[in-house]
């Protein structure tokens, strides 16, 4: 059984100084894979905090020949999908690896769960089923703690105190 995961260089990408025009690196990966041929995936995610700017294929697939890989980009229904496949028949890698680097321009403060589905990994064997596996999910976020329950004004400031002030000692 196998893992599709999608991170950063840590699996949570929380950092209140991504401001809007940075760029953040998604990666997906694939791990504990007996022999991948080809994948599919898309990823997605909620708001307007992101736009996808660049998708690339990783180096795992095609380390071991040519590759046909297809990226779609939709920021209107803030979506990627993806889909690979070596070329040559008897070609096939196992283990750990990326499988795409996918590149955000922030346009806004916010956080969102960055979410993989219609996932496919296959082996190279004709007629077998697709490769189990667990899919993980990343997550982004750029608000600053105290702002974002508060008056999502994207500052820590008076009118946050304020609103917090008068609720303090309440109860749900």
């Amino acid at each position: 059984m196998g893992e599709l995961l999608a991170f950063s260089d840590r699996k949570t990408v929380s950092d209140t100084s991504l401001q809007s025009g940075f760029r953040v690196n998604i990666i997906v990966n694939v791990a504990k894979v007996p022999d991948l041929y080809s994948y599919e995936f898309k990823l997605n995610w909620t708001g307007s905090m992101l736009n996808v700017t660049k998708v690339v294929e990783g180096p795992f697939l095609k380390s071991e020949g040519s590759t046909f890989f297809i990226p779609i980009m939709n920021n209107t229904g803030n979506y990627v999908s993806v889909v690979s496949t070596l070329f040559m028949a008897p070609a096939r890698v196992h283990g750990n690896g990326t499988l795409a680097i996918i590149e955000f321009l922030v346009e806004d403060y916010g956080s969102t769960i960055l979410q993989l589905y219609e996932t496919l990994l296959e082996d190279s064997q004709p007629f077998t089923p697709p490769i189990g596996h667990a899919i993980g999910d990343g997550y982004f976020d750029n608000t600053l703690a105290g702002d974002s329950y508060m008056d999502a004004g994207h500052d820590v400031d008076y009118d946050d105190f304020i609103l917090l002030a008068g609720n303090y000692g309440k109860n749900v």
